[in-house]
C-alpha cells in the first residue's frame, strides 16, 4: 500500500519509479548518482562538492574531463527522479567486488568531509548505503579515515 502511494506521489511530482535508460554504464551512473546525492543532502550542492564529484568520477573510473561531465549530468537526473537508494545500491552490490564497493564509501565520505563538517543526514546516508552494498561498519569507519586523512 505505500509503495503504491509514493508511486503516485512520485508520479505526481514528475519523478518516475525507474529512470529512463541511459548510454551510461549502470555502476558509474549509480555511483555518480549516490555521489551527487551526499552532496545535497544537507541542503546544497556547491560548486566546491560538484567538482570534488567530478574528480572522484575521474578518479573512480579513469575517466576523461568529458565523460566525468557527461556521467555527472546523467547521474544528477537519475538521482533527481529517483525515490529510494535501492536502484542505486543494487547494480554496485550485485556487479562490483567488495573493495570497489568500500572505494564508493570512501567517495562518499570524502564528499560528506569535504566542507568540513559531517551533517548528520550525511552519515545517515553512509550508513545506509553501507548496509545496502553490505560493507561492514568497521570498513567504513576505516574508510573515512582515509578520506580525512586525504582532505588534510
Amino acid at each position: 500500500m505505500l509503495d503504491l502511494l509514493r508511486t503516485i506521489t512520485d508520479q505526481f511530482n514528475g519523478k518516475s519509479a525507474t529512470p529512463e535508460p541511459t548510454g551510461q554504464d549502470p555502476m558509474r551512473l549509480a555511483a555518480g548518482a549516490l555521489l551527487l546525492e551526499m552532496g545535497s543532502v544537507d541542503g546544497r550542492l556547491d560548486g566546491s562538492e560538484k567538482d570534488l564529484v567530478m574528480g572522484l568520477l575521474q578518479r573512480l573510473f579513469d575517466l576523461s574531463e568529458a565523460e566525468a561531465t557527461e556521467l555527472m549530468v546523467e547521474a544528477g537526473e537519475a538521482q533527481a527522479a529517483s525515490a529510494d537508494f535501492f536502484k542505486f545500491t543494487e547494480p554496485l552490490k550485485r556487479d562490483m567486488a567488495f573493495e570497489d564497493r568500500i572505494q564508493i564509501v570512501e567517495a562518499l565520505w570524502e564528499v560528506a568531509l569535504s566542507d568540513g563538517v559531517v551533517h548528520d543526514y550525511e552519515a545517515s546516508l553512509v550508513r545506509r548505503v553501507c548496509g545496502l552494498l553490505h560493507v561492514p561498519d568497521k570498513e567504513s569507519g576505516a574508510a573515512r579515515k582515509r578520506a580525512g586523512a586525504r582532505r588534510r
